[in-house]
């Protein structure tokens, strides 16, 4: 998958649970299903997403699952992204744990859906209408987007709701529908139109201050019928056009008064017949019309004289009382006056008002062990007087969220030229290209334009920080020495040494169990077979990769106790004598798993040291377009962790 492909995935693939995964309403978590376009390479392309909160990792942090398809314009059916998405074949909602690249993408069903009374709409808000509310937003060529708030324990309806909305549009337009069920922190580059947000969020008070929004929470009533909205009401029947836009929530339809216009979705032989004709009064004679008509002129003739004196009487009044001739210009000359220097008073000027900075939640950036170091260190077997390697290596990101708002007045971060924290105000370092790896297994890296902050609180040491303008990523570097008797370095030494002791421990008592495994009997071998197919395949290097992605999420010492468990369980149920060489390789293998048992334990506890960590508390940091013009404040916990 080409890298600028993952970046755009991995930026609309964020989450935030509103529910920690013990909590008891965990389950609420919503799902953020979706339809979004983002722009590949100058191409627009449509993406289909769900994400949603999937319990926790090893460490027991809260952990997500996302999905994404792209499809093609030749691959959309006409019945829209919402129905698509609602057949239920073409987004995972789990994984089972296989890391696989499919020859191909989901079959995409095909199929096409009429436009429809908004049933949906009107159990749930009240009335139907709201959903040509919807469509009459999706329809409009601006990116404004619409916000609708919603409670949690409508969450499962919000799907169908956008599906009839979107059924009202002609098909040609259906899949100009973006949308997005849990709409939260939305990249500013990513075309999503109806956006849902669960009422209490901070995007719900947001949406409610911003005014365009629907609020499934309230009872709200829509004050102009469009077309769209009688369509959704069930009023107008037929083909949609493209509505006349307004300047409210919805386009009022002009309609010619000599169309008549249905009233239903039924057929037109079910209309009931009208009312019969009313009956009319005789006309009058022309003559006594005219004469009419001649008593009324003269009467505005003589309303209009009498106006007109008034007024010239007014004003003779005004010019005799202010010592002026009634007509200007044929009274004397005025007597000529001293001239008075008036200066007029000078007003200051008053600056442009500055942006200003909305505060946002904090931040945690979080700098994970370098697996790959760890691994090498491992594999050379070191023991516990193996010197570290120097120096760990330490790196983490935190993307910097935009701010929520659709007006000009929002600072943008981009304008920065100075950065504070917790000292003066200092630029920016020049740009530079900053190669980023994976902490990971993997050989990922990405090449990134970034600035470096001029200085880090005194808290994070040898810690470098730098800041991407393109994409909002606060990177931060860290090289330390863990071999330092100081402070906390000195116990995480102590933990990333024992965990390659351990590590390579481990992996050298399994090689062992496999090799003495040869001598068994069958019955037994089957035994050993399992456990290394189950939880350790390959050998040597492959296991101690193993080892670290587990990194403590498997009980070790419980399986290589289940093992030893196992063997003698076989053995007694089994009616043929050991040979002196499987007896020894028997004795060899239970002794093996003992030592396994402890070595576990003792990676376990280590792991558990590095993954705990140290976290450091900084000042704000400080986004500034000058020493006095503040653009972004960034509250931020740091985590040193595994």
């Amino acid at each position: 998958m080409p890298i600028n492909v993952i970046g755009k995935l991995e930026a609309i693939s964020s989450y935030r649970h509103l529910f920690p995964p013990d909590s008891s309403r965990a389950s609420e978590n919503p799902v953020s299903l979706a339809h979004q376009r983002v722009n590949l390479g100058g191409q627009i392309v449509s993406v289909l997403s769900r994400v949603a909160a999937y319990g926790t990792d090893y460490s027991g942090r809260t952990n997500k699952i996302a999905h994404h398809v792209t499809i093609d314009p030749s691959e959309m059916p006409a019945a829209g992204p919402a129905w698509l998405i609602g057949q239920g074949s073409v987004l995972r909602s789990e994984w089972l744990g296989q890391c696989e690249t499919p020859a191909s993408g989901p079959e995409i069903p095909r199929g096409d859906q009429p436009p429809r009374i908004c049933t949906s709409w009107k159990s749930v808000a009240g009335d139907a209408g709201w959903g040509g509310v919807v469509a009459e937003a999706i329809s409009q060529p601006d990116a404004t987007p619409l916000w609708v708030i919603y409670p949690l324990n409508q969450q499962g309806r919000l799907l169908e709701l956008i599906d009839e909305s979107i059924a009202l549009l002609p098909a040609s337009q259906r899949w100009r529908a973006t949308f997005n069920t849990f709409a939260a922190n939305i990249p500013p580059d990513v075309e999503c139109k109806i956006r849902f947000v669960p009422v209490g969020t901070e995007e719900a008070r947001f949406a409610a201050s911003a005014g365009k929004s629907i609020d499934l929470t309230k009872h709200q009533s829509i004050t102009t019928a469009s077309q769209w909205v009688e369509r959704a009401r069930g009023v107008i029947r037929g083909e949609t056009g493209t509505p006349i836009a307004s300047g409210g929530f919805n386009a009022v339809q002009e309609v010619d008064v000599a169309t008549p216009v249905e009233s239903s979705w039924s057929s037109d032989d079910d209309a009931p017949p009208g009312p019969p004709p009313p009956i009319e009064p005789p006309s009058l004679p022309m003559d006594l019309i005219r004469g009419r008509e001649r008593r009324r002129k003269l009467v505005m003739a003589g309303s209009v004289l009498m106006v007109i004196i008034g007024l010239m009487a007014t004003w003779t009044v005004a010019r005799l009382m202010a010592g002026l001739p009634i007509l200007p210009g044929s009274g004397p000359p005025p007597a000529p006056q001293m001239p008075i220097d008036i200066t007029p008073p000078i007003e200051e000027e008053k600056p442009a008002p500055a942006p200003v900075p909305v505060p946002i939640e904090t931040l945690d950036l979080v700098l994970h062990y370098d697996k790959k170091q760890l691994l090498e260190f491992a594999v050379q077997h070191p023991d516990g007087e193996t010197p570290l390697p120097g120096p760990v290596s330490l790196r983490g990101y935190v993307r910097l969220k935009p701010i929520p708002d659709d007006t000009d007045n929002a600072p943008d971060i981009k304008r920065t030229k100075l950065v504070v924290w917790g000292g003066s105000p200092q630029s920016l370092g020049a740009a530079e290209e900053l190669v980023v790896v994976t902490t990971q297994l993997t050989e990922r890296a990405q090449t990134l334009t970034v600035e470096q902050l001029p200085s880090v609180p005194e808290p994070l040491g040898p810690t470098k920080v730098y800041w991407s303008r393109q994409t909002g990523d606060l990177i931060a570097i860290a090289d330390l020495d863990l071999s330092s008797e100081n402070g906390w370095f000195s116990e995480q030494g102590r933990a990333y040494q024992t965990a390659a002791v351990k590590l390579a421990r481990f992996a050298d008592l399994a090689d062992s169990i496999e090799r003495e495994s040869a001598a068994l009997p069958p019955n037994l071998k089957e035994v050993t077979e399992a456990f290394f197919r189950h939880l350790f395949p390959g050998k040597a290097q492959a296991r101690i990769e193993s080892l670290i992605r587990r990194a403590g999420g498997v009980d070790l010492s419980e399986a290589s106790t289940k093992l030893k468990a196992s063997l003698r369980s076989k053995l007694e149920s089994s009616n043929k004598a050991l040979k002196k060489d499987q007896q020894a390789a028997l004795v060899q293998i239970v002794d093996d798993c003992g030592q396994l048992a402890q070595v576990a334990a003792e990676l376990h506890a280590a792991f558990a040291v590095l993954a705990e960590g140290h976290r450091v508390e900084v000042p704000e940091l400080k986004f500034l377009e000058s020493e006095t013009v503040v653009l972004r404040r960034v509250p931020l916990h740091i985590h040193f962790s595994w």
